[in-house]
Parts: C-alpha cells; structure tokens; sequence
C-alpha cells in the first residue's frame, strides 16, 4: 500500500535492519503476504494494520504484475490511498517510518537507498506527488 498525505507526499518504510531481505532500505509504507483463506483486501487490511496502525482507509487498486528475482516469483497486487496518519509503526517489522517529498525520491533512485521493488513501482506512483 504506497500512502500519499495531503501535501502530496508519499510514506516511506525503513525495514527493519533484523530484515532477512533488504534490511535498512526505504521501502513501500505497507508490504506482505496474503494469509491462507484471506483475500486480497483482508490481507491488505491486516498488513496496513500490523505495520503502520492504520485501519480507516480507502484503497485503490494502482497496479497487478509478476515480481520475479533469483529468490523468488510473486504476484504483487499494488494499491494507493491518501492518509494523513495517525500512524504507529510496528518496531520488529520497521525502523522508521516518514513522508517524503517527490525531489528526495528523484534524488535517491538508483543509489541503493530504496528497495528494486519500490523503483520498480515508482513510475506508478510519482504522477500522484506533488
């Protein structure tokens, strides 16, 4: 779930350093895994949840695609909202937790600051930044 305040900027996640995948790296506000059984929104509904706290939200489907790398193959389904928090990041999964402006993402593409995924999808999400 990418989340866009009402200054135009989007929330970013720092993963956890504990992460076994791509710790300490700025990454989309919300990411996981469907449980068994659950749909798409209930597991998306979970994960917003257990991660940032935030539980009145309004989604919208941004994109579905196949992620692939050397690890793994998933089925990503990417989703938007406008949110202005409150938020409470959840410390095992998260190091931090901040808004960002459009220019300090522009200036961090490509330098291993951010995670491929979140590059991936950016193009996406930068024509709702401000």
């Amino acid at each position: 779930l990418h989340v866009i305040n009402s200054r135009g900027e989007l929330l970013l996640q720092l993963r956890s350093s504990t992460k076994d995948l791509l710790p300490g790296m700025w990454d989309t506000a919300v990411g996981g895994h469907i449980g068994i059984g659950e749909s798409v929104e209930q597991g998306l509904r979970r994960e917003t949840m257990e991660e940032i706290g935030l539980l009145d939200f309004k989604p919208s489907l941004l994109q579905r695609y196949i992620w692939e790398t050397k690890r793994e193959s998933e089925l990503v389904f990417s989703f938007i909202c406008r949110h202005d928090g409150p938020f409470k990041l959840d410390p095992v999964e998260l190091d931090d937790l901040r808004f960002w402006t459009k220019k300090e993402i522009d200036a961090n593409i490509g330098k291993g600051v951010l995670t491929p995924v979140f590059e991936n999808e950016y193009h996406w999400i930068s024509k709702h930044l401000k």
